[in-house]
Formats: C-alpha cells, sequence, structure tokens
C-alpha cells in the first residue's frame, strides 16, 4: 500500500492535448453549457477535456468565477444525458469540489437526489459507481454539518448490507471509508460498529476480491477509530457482535491465500493487503506513507490518511502533485502546510510542469499563498534538503 513516487508520476494517462490553460478550460465549457443539440462525442470529449485540465492542475480561481454555469450544466448531464456522460458528469462534480473547497454545502445539497436516484435506479454500472463515488467525495470535501456527514455515511452502509454486483460494492466499501474519516470515535463505537460489523465480516470472508479488500481496510479502520476514542479498547470487545479469534484467524489465513481459482494477481494482492490488515487488527501497527513534494518530505500515519489519500489519488491522479501543492483544502484536510522554497535546485521536469501554471495570475496568488504559509510548518514536514 505505497504512495509511490508522487513527485514524478509518469503512470496516468492524461487524455490527448492535455493542458491547464483557462483557454482550454473556456474551450470545453463553451461546449457543455451550450444547450443546443450537440453530438455525443462531442459532449463526452468536452466532459472529458474539462475533467483532465482540473485534474491535471489547481484551477480553483477558473472554477470559482464560473461555478454557476459549471454546476448548472453537471447537473442537466447527470439527469439528461446518457450513461457515459453521467459517469464523466459524476466525476466533474468532485473534482470541481475539490477546486472550490470547503464552504460549498449547497452543492451536497443541490446534487443529493439526483445522485442518490442514479445510484438506486440507474441499469449502467459505471453510472451508478460514479454517482457514488461523487456523493461522498462532496460530502467529505464540501459539508460542514456533521449530521448530514453521518447520515450520508449510514445511507451508503445500508446499501453495503445489500446484495450489489461487485464493481457496485467496491465503489459503496471505498465510499464509505472514505466518509468514516469523519466520523467522531464515540459514534462509531455506537452507532457504526454495531450495525456494520456482521456485513463487514461477511465480505472479508467472501471469495470476491475487490469487496473482500476494501472491506478489510474497512474493518482496520474502525477498529483503529475506536481505539483512539477508547484507549483501553481490547479485541474481545467485538465479542459481543462477532467471534474475534474467528476473525483474526479469517484475517490469517488471507494473508496465506492460494486459491487458484484467482488470478496470479489477485492473491498476491489479497496477502500482501490482508497481511498489513492483520497487523494492525491484532498488533495495533497501522500503515504509514510518505512522499515527496518537491524537496519537502511528508509523513502521513494510520488509516484514515490512508483512506484519504486513496480518494484524492483516485480522483486527482497526476494532479494529485499539483494539488497538494497548490490546493489550500487538500492542505487543510491532511493538516499539512507546506514551506514554500522554490529556491531549491534540480526540480524535475515534471516537478516544473506541474507546479508552473501557464496562467501568470494564478501562479502570482500561488506564490503569494504559499509566502504567508512560510513559517507555519508541519510536525510531520522534514527538510530534505
Amino acid at each position: 500500500m505505497s504512495l509511490g513516487d508522487v513527485s514524478n508520476p509518469t503512470n496516468t494517462e492524461l487524455g490527448d492535448g492535455a493542458s491547464s490553460s483557462e483557454d482550454q478550460l473556456n474551450n470545453h465549457l463553451d461546449i457543455l453549457t451550450d444547450k443546443k443539440k450537440k453530438s455525443v462525442n462531442a459532449t463526452k470529449a468536452a466532459l472529458k477535456g474539462f475533467n483532465n485540465e482540473l485534474m491535471t492542475n489547481f484551477c480553483g480561481e477558473f472554477v470559482a468565477k464560473n461555478r454557476t454555469s459549471i454546476l448548472e450544466s453537471i447537473k442537466r448531464h447527470l439527469k439528461s444525458g446518457t450513461a457515459e456522460e453521467k459517469s464523466l458528469a459524476a466525476r466533474t462534480l468532485v473534482l470541481v469540489t475539490i477546486s472550490l473547497g470547503n464552504e460549498n454545502e449547497d452543492i451536497y445539497d443541490n446534487f443529493y437526489d439526483t445522485l442518490i436516484t442514479n445510484i438506486k435506479y440507474h441499469e449502467n454500472i459505471s453510472t451508478r459507481c460514479e454517482s457514488i463515488g461523487a456523493l461522498a467525495g462532496c460530502c467529505f470535501v464540501g459539508i460542514h454539518d456533521y449530521e448530514k456527514a453521518l447520515n450520508c455515511t449510514e445511507f451508503l452502509q445500508s446499501l453495503i448490507e445489500e446484495e450489489q454486483p461487485s464493481e457496485v460494492q467496491k465503489s459503496l466499501l471505498e465510499a464509505y471509508g472514505l466518509l468514516l474519516t469523519r466520523i467522531q470515535g464515540q459514534d462509531i463505537i455506537d452507532r457504526i460498529l454495531p450495525n456494520a460489523i456482521y456485513r463487514i465480516v461477511a465480505l472479508i470472508s467472501s471469495n470476491d476480491t475487490n469487496p473482500q479488500l476494501y472491506a478489510g481496510e474497512v474493518l482496520a479502520l474502525i477498529i483503529e477509530q475506536y481505539r483512539e476514542e477508547d484507549e483501553e479498547f481490547d479485541l474481545t470487545y467485538l465479542d459481543e457482535y462477532i467471534d474475534h479469534s474467528q476473525l483474526l484467524d479469517t484475517l490469517e489465513e488471507l494473508t496465506k491465500e492460494n486459491d487458484r481459482h484467482r488470478a496470479k494477481k489477485d492473491r498476491s494482492l489479497i496477502r500482501s493487503r490482508f497481511k498489513v490488515v492483520l497487523d494492525s487488527v491484532e498488533q495495533n501497527v497501522v500503515p504509514t506513507e510518505s512522499a515527496k513534494f518537491q524537496h519537502q518530505q511528508v509523513a502521513f500515519k494510520g488509516w484514515i490518511h490512508y483512506k484519504q489519500l486513496q480518494f484524492f489519488r483516485e480522483y486527482l491522479h497526476i494532479g494529485f502533485y499539483d494539488h497538494f501543492l497548490n490546493n489550500p483544502v487538500v492542505q487543510e484536510i491532511f493538516d499539512i502546510k507546506l514551506r514554500a522554497d522554490f529556491s531549491a535546485p534540480h526540480l524535475t521536469g515534471v516537478e516544473k510542469r506541474l507546479t508552473r501554471s501557464s496562467n501568470s495570475a494564478e501562479a502570482k496568488a500561488r506564490t503569494q499563498f504559499l509566502s504567508n504559509r512560510r513559517k507555519n510548518r508541519s510536525d510531520r514536514l522534514n527538510d530534505t534538503d
């Protein structure tokens, strides 16, 4: 579960002609907001292009300036577009929310009913999965109302309880894990664990690889949060709901997974992932990740950070680097303030391209933003010069 070399991302396809220029954004937005009938291919290309721009670079100023027209276009495509257009629009919604940051609770409220309809009733699996991700993403990034976050988490939990196609169940568990990172410890103990533990353990015991993996991570996350709330936590506390010894045996077996009915890659993934889960559940050894941003090393510890990183990497891909450097909401979520020091030599070509916007006004604003935080260093930030 390595974060990988974020400072030199090379394995993500950005699509043809990826650019961070405002002209590109405007061109895509003109197509998306034009209510005259456009070909399906033209609309899809515009959505993909717009998504690539928001993913690759932090474009908060542009998105804020065009907020109304962007959101109206997304709503229209989510409601009346083809299945692929709905899927792309759902992803656009998350990227817009990441670009705008918090204080955008109205986005969650305004899109809630549309997303719920697609999640529950749309026949296309991809549309359902992307809508699940959009609901969780808007809730995680955009709202402050704790009760809304808790209710959304429990809604996802209710869907996990039902039999779902494998990809839908995976998306539900991924979204559920993300929102659990916002839930207070006492609610984990009183409301989440008692209602979720049976189903999570059942999914861990299934033979469906993706739900199995994400259910294991959710289990480890819930137990980590329980321990943080109650320092006296012991695994025997779980015996009120399940046999904790049997659970440990199941996790142990998965670290030795050798089912020939699974692909070799899946067997290897199961073994490595559940070794981390078992160590966390049994010995409280939480995963630790680190990433280098320019010349600065940033450390992340625990399942809460891991699930949040998983979310941003899913939606930002190669743009994770630029957003982490320049998007205030990303730094705020991880409670990390990167130190501005652009005098450091030997930046790679990728670093230069990702950290220097072609929009001079945005570049100046970014420089000012980072300069204002030069003295605010995180305890987790180590200078590796």
